[in-house]
């Protein structure tokens, strides 16, 4: 009896615990939706755009469910495949939520085009039940050698989707592949594109009769105008909220342009504190952002004075005033800018900041003073004689710029004076040149090859790669990955061997058996023994052929902005395993005279850290059945468990930024010792001292200065504490070495390692090479990608994934149609040096000398050092130290 009540009891409690968890499932939150993987695309809800070797955001919505929860309470896993194959995780926790209240979450992802889980887990880190659902991207991932433009506000640029069309296509208007595009909504909320209270265009503009109108009276665009050919070079994004709340989310764009005519998202992004520091955070990481500013220049002002840097940075986003409007009759310099006929129609009557830049701030275009314009009433009541010209009206007596831009941090600013979603410039039939002047100026130097080998059918110096351009990151991985002194055995020997196990095992094993001991069910004992014989013999051969030692490629270049007084860096190493092993790995930077790791230092910004992928190259590798997901660790700032099996490879890279300490580790002097920071010009002569206060030696120093590269006869080297002065490298304007002379020449950066050729296998048999240049060439083809001066022709290598390094945009003067076509430098002297090369040394010794420290086992943390670092390492860092320039007296 008593046993009988028990298991009552017992099935009572289980049944009593069960209906408590499905009451708690159905009181947790849930996942309403995936929305979208990848930034808006301009063509519906779930289409994004997305980049391979990029990351990606994504957007889920969840709902809080009946109770709420608290924050933290619980979390959000994103899990996907890596280029590899294995599963990878990304954990976001949920915020608190009120009762039923829908969340809409970004995570991010590496773009990919397989299929991804989403799912919530509770406190206890069980998976909450049903919560789980598989997505895929919809839609196709850019080439590398394509460049995407993000527009972001209120209006949708029709003109900008209109110039990224090819000339060819320009005729025709394709239909849409998926239904008119949702243009300008946000997560699950439709608003019109443009509310129906907006002004039209500014004071005294009217509206174009022929302009499409919605239904609340809102002004909205062609939707199928160029979407084909746009399809993969265009996004939107027409609400704060679809905006990434960390700067990687903007990892696969190229130019950002921020339109401002929109009430309604000025004061959005102005509430959206998380939002502009990830796209200031981006920018300053090597992002180009355009910013029209127009009728609302009291708004922009307020809102680029709140673009905030990071807390405690120094430097702003760009030093330029804005004060307030003037309304321009014409801007006839706009079309020589863009080369725009004149006689096709001049932008009329138009609202333009008055822009006053500042130091660092250059002017690409200035529309001069306008003439007076004399009221004929006027003039025929007060005659000739009598005109003043404080009696004209209507004119803007002074010059103004119309269009200036900036450095900020490795990235470019630029303001543009009107506005460039808002009429009359939409109504303007020359602003399709406008956008193509703005894109061709802003945007990176491009791999042209798929525009003169269309099909892919020519092979022609693409190294057998299926008619796809060489990435410069995929040299990069063959570099990280290639170990000297780790021998291969050739496959003829691996045969060979297996066909000596094949006859051991077989003929060999049954003649001895059968001929001599005559007794074949002794193939019972010997069978397992020559397996295992030959097993541990082979397992030993290979430990004395490839050792037991763990080995490091690591490649850096750092590079220190004196101007906003920020370091920058991106690391790429690879990690041969010689047993099976989870690492834990992280990057620090670890400049001299302050603790760097983010945790203890308030200015600080975490590093990212990921698996280093390249397009079209899926390196096959053994994987243990038994594999569990990795994981990113909060804002990537590290990788926990990656798998790396027996005598294997991983690649990865990471990016970082730093305040520099009190004392910079490069000291740039002026006219004295007080003068720091900053060099002089004097009658076009560059002088004062540059001093280095890193811990290792500058080798092949260059200096570059107004497109001009400067270097003593001889390599010239920079000892720890040694200075040099620069008056003595005779940096004038119009002399020294042209910059695109230096960039072909095979002597900057140069390194003592010999490039390699290693076979590529391809799909469908065919095989392929990759032939490796030196890596101080390719360390120099990413700092300054080769870039035509009219931005055409073919090349053979692409730099996608790595255009942020690429500042070569920095080196090239601007002309100013308006100011007597002056030309523009940035004032500021750059120098390119190298430390030295290290070959296979202990790993824990160079760690610790190092620029930025590898973390193996662990992860940053605050006033903590690196864990020891056994096996050996390879190294090389390249510094690039941007000193500002004082403009001549």
């Amino acid at each position: 009896m008593r046993t009988t009540l028990t298991r009552v009891k017992e099935m009572l409690a289980l049944a009593i615990l069960a209906a408590v968890a499905m009451a708690a499932s159905a009181q947790a939150p849930k996942i309403e939706q995936v929305i979208r993987a990848g930034l808006p695309s301009g063509q519906g809800e779930t289409v994004g755009r997305t980049r391979e070797g990029t990351w990606m955001p994504l957007y889920v919505k969840i709902n809080a469910g009946p109770r709420g929860c608290k924050a933290g309470e619980y979390r959000l896993i994103a899990e996907a495949p890596d280029a590899e194959e294995t599963s990878y995780r990304n954990t976001l926790p949920v915020p608190a939520l009120g009762a039923n209240e829908d969340y809409f979450a970004i995570t991010y992802l590496r773009a990919t085009g397989a299929e991804f889980q989403v799912w919530l887990v509770d406190p206890d880190g069980r998976e909450v039940p049903k919560s789980q659902t598989t997505s895929r991207v919809d839609g196709e991932q850019l080439r590398g050698d394509a460049v995407l433009c993000l527009a972001i506000g209120g209006f949708p640029p029709a003109g900008l989707r209109k110039s990224l069309v090819p000339a060819k296509n320009k005729g025709g208007q394709p239909e849409l592949p998926n239904g008119p595009p949702n243009l300008g909504q946000g997560l699950g909320k439709g608003r019109p594109i443009v509310p129906k209270d907006k002004p039209p265009g500014g004071p005294g503009v009217p509206r174009d009769p022929a302009q499409p109108q919605d239904a609340d009276g809102g002004e909205v665009v062609d939707a199928a105008e160029g979407v084909d050919k746009v399809a993969n070079s265009y996004a939107f994004i027409g609400s704060v909220q679809d905006m990434p709340d960390h700067w990687h989310g903007y990892d696969a764009v190229d130019v950002i342009f921020l339109v401002t005519d929109s009430d309604q998202f000025l004061k959005d992004l102005l509430n959206a504190k998380v939002r502009r520091q990830a796209l200031v955070e981006w920018v300053r990481r090597g992002g180009k952002l355009v910013v029209s500013v127009g009728r609302k220049a009291g708004d922009v002002s307020e809102l680029l004075q709140n673009l905030p840097l990071p807390e405690g940075d120094k430097g702003q986003l760009i030093d330029c005033d804005i004060n307030f409007n003037i309304r321009r009759k014409t801007l006839p310099k706009l079309n020589t800018w863009a080369g725009y006929p004149a006689d096709a129609g001049i932008l009329r009557d138009v609202d333009i900041a008055k822009l006053v830049p500042g130091r660092g701030t250059r002017v690409l275009l200035t529309e001069p003073a306008e003439p007076a314009i004399h009221p004929p009433s006027l003039y025929a009541a007060c005659g000739a004689g009598a005109w003043s010209a404080p009696l004209a009206v209507g004119y803007d007596p002074e010059p103004r710029p119309l269009i200036v831009d900036s450095a900020c941090g490795l990235g470019r600013v630029m303001l543009v004076a009107f506005d460039l979603d808002a009429r009359p410039f939409t109504g303007w039939p020359g602003q399709e040149k406008v956008w193509d002047g703005l894109r061709t100026e802003m945007a990176p130097g491009l791999n042209r090859f798929g525009e003169h080998h269309e099909g892919g059918n020519d092979f022609s110096g693409m190294n057998g790669s299926g008619g796809k351009p060489f990435e410069l990151i995929r040299q990069m991985r063959n570099e990280v990955e290639t170990f000297g002194d780790v021998p291969t055995v050739h496959f003829g020997w691996v045969a060979l061997f297996i066909a000596i196990y094949i006859a051991i095992v077989g003929p060999l094993d049954y003649l001895l058996l059968a001929k001599v001991f005559k007794r074949l069910e002794l193939t019972w004992l010997t069978f397992p023994a020559v397996v295992l014989t030959l097993s541990i013999a082979a397992y030993f051969g290979a430990y004395a052929l490839k050792g037991d030692k763990r080995r490091f490629n690591k490649m850096d270049v750092v590079e220190i902005d004196l101007g906003s007084g920020q370091a920058f860096g991106t690391t790429w190493f690879g990690v041969f395993s010689p047993r099976i092993e989870n690492y834990t790995l992280g990057v620090e930077p670890a400049l001299p005279g302050k603790a760097m790791t983010p945790q203890n230092t308030q200015d600080g910004h975490s590093a990212v850290v990921t698996i280093l992928e390249s397009q079209g190259l899926n390196t096959l590798r053994s994987r243990s059945v038994f594999d569990r997901p990795y994981e990113y660790a909060p804002a990537a700032a590290g990788l926990k468990s990656v798998p790396i099996p027996v005598w294997s490879v991983r690649s990865f890279t990471g990016s970082w930024r730093t305040p520099l300490p009190d004392e910079p580790p490069i000291l740039a002097t002026g006219t004295d010792d007080k003068d720091i920071n900053t060099l002089v010009d004097r009658r076009g002569t560059v002088s004062g001292h540059i001093k280095n206060n890193l811990p290792v030696t500058l080798r092949d120093i260059y200096l570059i200065y107004h497109g001009k590269v400067f270097h003593p006869q001889e390599s010239f080297d920079l000892a720890p504490g040694a200075s040099l002065p620069v008056i003595a490298w005779g940096l004038k304007d119009h002399e020294g070495q042209d910059f695109e002379e230096w960039q072909k020449g095979p002597t900057p950066l140069a390194v003592t390692k010999m490039p390699v050729v290693q076979k590529i296998p391809q799909a469908g048999g065919f095989q392929g090479t990759i032939n490796a240049i030196p890596l101080h060439m390719l360390a120099k083809e990413m700092l300054f990608f080769p870039r035509p001066r009219d931005n055409s022709g073919p090349s053979t290598r692409d730099n996608s994934v790595v255009r942020h390094l690429d500042q070569s945009w920095r080196l090239r003067e601007v002309t100013d149609p308006g100011a007597a076509n002056a030309t523009h430098y940035l004032d500021e002297v750059m120098l390119i040096a190298r430390t030295d090369y290290v070959a296979q040394d202990n790993a824990q010794d160079v760690n610790q000398k190092s620029l930025v420290r590898l973390w193996v086992g662990d992860l940053p943390k605050a006033n903590a050092t690196a864990p020891a670092m056994t096996g050996q390492t390879t190294e090389n860092t390249f510094i690039r130290v941007y000193i500002p320039v004082r403009p001549r007296d």
